[in-house]
């Protein structure tokens, strides 16, 4: 049975090590980097699996593997959580929250938009249906004031 073994830009390989969750020592027990870096045959490419696990032990998104170059990531809102500290490098945790959270903003505001009519009217026949019994209790309750107030 033949092996995948995948290419990988030796410049994502360093990026991937500089941002991940372990450091390069820990990295370096576990997997040869040096010869995924500077591949010398088909042998020393990394298997599909290895790079699985490479993405799982640095919480690098496994897509990033498949790209030419480091990519750039914006992580805006670092400045938002630190003061005066716009150098800092927010762990792969917390911008794997941010993103989820994002996307899941933005699903969110899909379906809203989606459903803005149907809530429109659901939300006018409610106010309309219960508006008129609350509008004659109110009623009621202000004659009954009236009338309370003249007494005394």
């Amino acid at each position: 049975m033949t092996t995948l073994r995948i290419p990988i830009s030796s410049e994502v390989i360093e990026w991937a090590i500089a941002h991940g969750e372990k450091s390069e020592d820990e990295l370096r027990e576990k997997y040869r980097l040096d010869a995924w870096k500077n591949p010398q045959s088909d042998r020393d490419l990394p298997t599909f699996k290895q790079i699985q696990d490479f993405s799982c032990d640095t919480r690098i998104p496994f897509n990033y593997f498949f790209k030419k170059e480091a990519p750039a990531e914006d992580n805006t809102f670092v400045k938002f959580r630190t003061i005066n500290n716009s150098a800092v490098q927010p762990s792969r945790r917390l911008i794997d929250t941010i993103h989820t959270m994002e996307s899941r903003q933005e699903w969110m505001k899909q379906y809203l938009l989606e459903q803005n009519d149907q809530i429109h009217f659901e939300f006018l026949n409610r106010i309309n249906d219960n508006m008129n019994p609350i509008m004659a209790v109110d009623r009621k309750f202000e004659e009954n004031l009236k009338r309370l107030s003249r007494k005394f």
